[in-house]
């Protein structure tokens, strides 16, 4: 129910052209009864030549490319298939290169809650990170959309349809307290949630750990896989 709310913004958008197609079929011309067919339907021509309207066409629409962060893996639907690379850095590299083009490439050097890897970023929409040592990759998402390689709009989505960007008051409230964690930041209340299936964690950091929406206010602002709320850590 609450992800139904978090869409209300995106769906009275989507109301108001469903209202105006509405506008538009009911100021369209009647037709005179004598003229009523009930074979073929007809389209009249400027010379009032019944003509006969064009067969729909029977071919399944297009798929729109969308990449979907989930726990542990990233499910990328391109023009023609579907691939989920799972946590495989140079695979996920690779497929998301091929629908993408080329990212910007950065090393980090090992640091204070910094893991030494590499960085993989789209436009700063979509940012792979490939911890040294075969730890699990790491993902964020920071808009709804990346363009891909041939100029092409890419939805970018959390578990649930969640986007960069919506608003998730209702998300937040019907989550229970283990799974959010807030701070202060510059006068601004910031909470990361999770908001896909989440797992306890052990050792150091013990907490809950899954795909998080990191949100000012009630806004998104981004998502990521893995982060970890309630651990007994520093970072």
């Amino acid at each position: 129910m609450y992800l139904h709310l978090i869409r209300r913004a995106r769906l009275a958008r989507g109301l108001g052209a469903i209202a105006a197609v509405g506008a538009l079929v009911g100021c369209a011309s009647t037709v005179d009864p004598s003229e009523a067919t009930t074979g073929t339907a007809v389209a009249r021509t400027a010379t009032g030549t019944p003509t006969a309207s064009p067969t729909p066409s029977t071919s399944p629409a297009a798929t729109t490319p969308s990449i979907v962060l989930g726990p542990g893996h990233l499910t990328i639907t391109g023009p023609d298939s579907t691939r989920t690379p799972g946590g495989d850095a140079a695979r996920s590299v690779a497929e998301l290169t091929e629908l993408l083009g080329a990212p910007t490439v950065t090393t980090t050097g090992q640091d204070h809650c910094v893991t030494p890897g590499t960085a993989y970023d789209w436009d700063g929409a979509l940012t792979v990170f490939a911890p040294e040592g075969g730890a699990p990759l790491e993902t964020r998402l920071g808009a709804p959309a990346v363009a891909s390689a041939d100029g092409a709009s890419v939805e970018l989505e959390g578990p649930e349809g969640v986007q960069v960007g919506d608003d998730a008051g209702a998300l937040l409230a019907a989550l229970p307290d283990s799974l959010t964690e807030s701070h202060e930041v510059g006068g601004e209340t910031v909470t990361t949630a999770l908001i896909g299936p989440a797992e306890a964690t052990a050792g150091e950091t013990p907490g809950r750990r899954g795909v998080a929406a990191v949100l000012r206010g009630t806004t998104v602002t981004a998502i990521a896989w893995p982060v970890i709320v309630h651990g007994a850590g520093d970072c």
